[in-house]
């Protein structure tokens, strides 16, 4: 998985489980970042990146 914030930008990257458990965590080290979900179970994720946030279903 993949996204891309504004220049400049370097958040910190989380991904959460439904139970609010951090399963995930990176800070960006420039205004794209990759995220390997391979090690994650089946279901839905909370991605946060600093002050936004994405529904993530991995099937």
């Amino acid at each position: 998985m993949g996204t891309r914030f504004n220049e400049g930008k370097h958040p910190n990257i989380s991904v959460f489980d439904l139970n609010g458990r951090i399963v995930y965590s990176k800070q960006a080290k420039a205004n794209q970042v990759e995220i390997n979900i391979e090690s994650l179970s089946l279901g839905t994720y909370i991605v946060k990146a600093d002050e936004q946030a994405f529904k993530l279903i991995k099937s």
